[in-house]
């Protein structure tokens, strides 16, 4: 069968999830880190069911309802500081591949979403000279984009993970006087 990866796949995201949601710290450990846990497990019973019935539609449904609520919670967890920028982008891979693998098993089995769902975690680079923010983007890759914003020549190139305004302003903060804005 062509969706045999997908349950190597969510095996190793497993593998590596709980004893990283074992980490949190204990006011966490009993919320997010069970929720994650349990999106995960959950997704993980659901294709394993989709495998060995007929009428995979509704259980494929659900179970990408689950790895959209389990990129909620990792995403979480990263902005709560649970998860380092490393741990995060390696699992958000994981995640982007299962999904993936899941959606073409969808689109096999006539299984497909009603509406277009959101990427969660996935950042979708603009392409060079597309704007963003006013700054003209030169080229991105994954979190990180280099930009041209023509301010100053220490803004000259400036690399920020969630967008290039807030460093922009950063850098603006610590210009000398009479830098035009």
């Amino acid at each position: 069968m062509n969706e045999i990866p997908i349950f190597a796949k969510t095996y190793d995201l497993l593998l590596w999830l709980v004893p990283a949601t074992l980490k949190y710290p204990r006011e966490h450990r009993f919320a997010l880190a069970l929720r994650t846990q349990q999106a995960a497990f959950e997704f993980n019973e659901l294709i394993v069911l989709a495998r060995k019935t007929r009428d995979q539609r509704d259980l494929l449904l659900r179970a990408d309802a689950h790895l959209e609520q389990l990129r909620l919670s990792l995403r979480l967890a990263h902005d709560l500081k649970l998860l380092t920028l490393r741990q995060y982008e390696h699992v958000s891979r994981e995640v982007s591949a299962i999904g993936a693998l899941l959606g073409d098993w969808m689109k096999r089995s006539g299984a497909q979403p009603p509406v277009e769902r959101s990427r969660g975690a996935q950042f979708r680079p603009p392409g060079d000279g597309e704007t963003r923010n006013g700054t003209v983007v030169l080229s991105a890759i994954g979190d990180v984009s280099v930009a041209l914003c023509g301010h100053a020549e220490r803004c000259r190139q400036a690399l920020a993970v969630r967008g290039v305004a807030e460093l922009h302003a950063k850098l603006l903060a610590h210009a000398p006087v009479g830098h035009a804005v």
